[in-house]
């Protein structure tokens, strides 16, 4: 669990940084439409390479790694560039993920709370569904995004 808060807050300062300039995502499925991409199984090592889902329904872009056993999903807000979420996740099968722990910057502090929720990966990786998100003492409406190519600005 050390480990986790200790690895978890860089992580969440990576995802804000490269969600400033674009996502970094990238795939090689020839037979997708131009931006559009697909998440492989969360439950195979990403190798540092990040997925945004975009929700654009409720303005919110999910970033999501794996390492093959924890997910990490950072939320933000696409209007507004100081909302970050770190989510971190048990990877329970090759489409779904348990979140468990969230990290966040309040009063300009790293913080770290308690967190549940599930990650679903459906339709071969395009989409991705958070659902019964509760981080700390805040319950979310569920959101649901498409995998999408982030060129940087």
């Amino acid at each position: 669990m050390r480990l986790t808060k200790f690895l978890a807050l860089p992580v969440l300062f990576v995802f804000v940084v490269f969600g400033s300039i674009g996502g970094c995502s990238n795939s090689n499925n020839n037979n997708l439409p131009p931006g559009a991409c697909a998440m492989p199984n969360l439950t195979r090592d990403f190798d540092g390479e990040i997925f945004d889902f975009v929700d654009e329904d409720d303005g919110i872009v999910m970033s999501v790694t794996s390492d093959g056993v924890t997910a990490l999903i950072d939320i933000s807000d696409i209007d507004d560039p100081d909302f970050a979420i770190l989510l971190v996740a048990d990877v329970i099968g090759k489409n779904r993920a348990e979140v468990f722990e969230a990290d966040t910057i309040v009063d300009d502090e790293p913080v770290t709370v308690d967190a549940s929720g599930g990650a679903e990966r459906h339709d071969g990786g395009r989409r991705l569904d958070l659902n019964n998100l509760v981080v700390g003492d805040l319950e979310f409406i569920d959101f649901s995004g498409e995998c999408e190519v982030i060129a940087p600005l």
